[in-house]
């Protein structure tokens, strides 16, 4: 039985084999660009337009492209890491 560590518990590690079931690419897809990436563009991209938060700017067509296509390269980006560590943890402490 491994020695878990205080930042990747046996909890953590069981919790992990039941999402890699999933796969890689669904993962990145499904917590990188959909469930970080669109809640940023929200935040980041979408409150300065209709809330004025923290400034207020006029959107162009071009500002409606780029900010999605940023946010979920963004998020894409997040996802790849998010797995590859999680999958580095998981392979440590699995053998």
């Amino acid at each position: 039985m491994p020695k878990f560590s205080w930042y990747w518990s046996e909890k953590s590690h069981n919790a992990w084999a039941d999402v890699r079931k999933m796969g890689r690419w669904k993962f990145i897809l499904y917590n990188g660009v959909v469930r970080w990436g669109v809640p940023m563009f929200l935040v980041m991209a979408c409150s300065p337009v209709f809330f004025g938060f923290p400034y207020r700017i006029q959107p162009t067509g071009y500002y409606w492209v780029w900010q999605p296509l940023l946010w979920a390269v963004i998020g894409f980006l997040y996802g790849l890491f998010t797995w590859s560590a999680s999958e580095k943890w998981f392979q440590k402490y699995d053998q």
